[in-house]
């Protein structure tokens, strides 16, 4: 609910602002008008595996997502099913298929559609968090560390440097305990906040910034660059409003409480009685 529900409405948002676009600029940055079966594949996120052309910038990012959760939750209910509570491989199974990923799918782009190509960053990010209790040893977490450093040396690459880094550096500042000392700032913590709904949509709302700019203003580099002060500026205005009345919402379940309200009206109305 919380991610697909928003990012369903913002797909909606991203087809209306790229048809404002449209009307006063023509650029290759500017999506189509979508046609039916490029929008059922967007709300089913097959968008990638389908090879439809995106609705949006950055909503791959979004299926990857869920697959990488998917891909999880899978990994650790198979772990528990086999070893049946007598031996923990919920570790060991989310780490090799880290080592998988790390070592072999991430090294094949052929493979930047699934989950497992992407499973080596998001692994190495789950098996830092169980390594950064305290009250476990730290020899997990230089395994994890040199895995990392080994995967790097034989195939650099700066998305596994990065991730590997602030895994790391999180892992490392939890065991301390300066994570949870870490001073605490309201304007920050709230653009942390919106953060996931700025994603959303800010790409059309650029677009109809820059494709107003441009109809306006062309050739004016003074213009143009308040143009792109002004989109980062009302990016993060549309993520705010985005957030609180769409992601904070929950839209989808004051939809299914009206549904059961009038189920519940009309059961009355006949004179049923309702249940508590």
């Amino acid at each position: 609910q919380k991610l697909v529900v928003p990012y369903t409405v913002a797909m909606l948002v991203a087809i209306i602002g790229a048809a404002i676009a449209r009307t006063w600029m023509h650029h290759d940055s500017i999506p189509a008008a979508p046609h039916l079966t490029q929008v059922i594949a967007h709300i089913l996120l097959l968008h990638n595996i389908l090879d439809v052309d995106a609705l949006s910038a950055g909503v791959w990012y979004i299926a990857i997502d869920l697959q990488l959760f998917a891909l999880l939750v899978f990994a650790l209910w198979l772990a528990r099913a086999v070893s049946r509570d007598t031996l923990p491989l919920g570790v060991p199974t989310v780490a090799a298929l880290a080592v998988a990923s790390l070592f072999w799918f991430n090294r094949d782009a052929t493979w930047d559609i699934w989950a497992i190509y992407f499973f080596g960053a998001y692994g190495m990010g789950t098996l830092a968090y169980w390594a950064s209790n305290p009250d476990r040893s730290p020899v997990a977490l230089i395994a994890l560390g040199a895995v990392g450093v080994v995967a790097l040396t034989m195939d650099f690459r700066l998305r596994i440097a990065v991730a590997l880094v602030t895994a790391l550096v999180l892992a490392i500042s939890r065991r301390g305990g300066w994570l949870e000392h870490w001073p605490g700032g309201r304007v920050t913590a709230y653009f942390g906040k919106i953060s996931y709904s700025v994603f959303l949509v800010h790409f059309p709302v650029c677009l109809v910034v820059n494709a107003l700019v441009f109809h306006f203003a062309p050739g004016q580099p003074m213009l143009n660059a308040l143009g792109m002060l002004l989109a980062w500026v009302a990016s993060n205005v549309a993520g705010a409003v985005f957030h609180r009345y769409v992601e904070a919402a929950s839209p989808l379940r004051a939809v299914i409480e009206f549904v059961k309200e009038g189920i519940h009206g009309r059961k009355w109305t006949r004179g049923e009685k309702p249940q508590a």
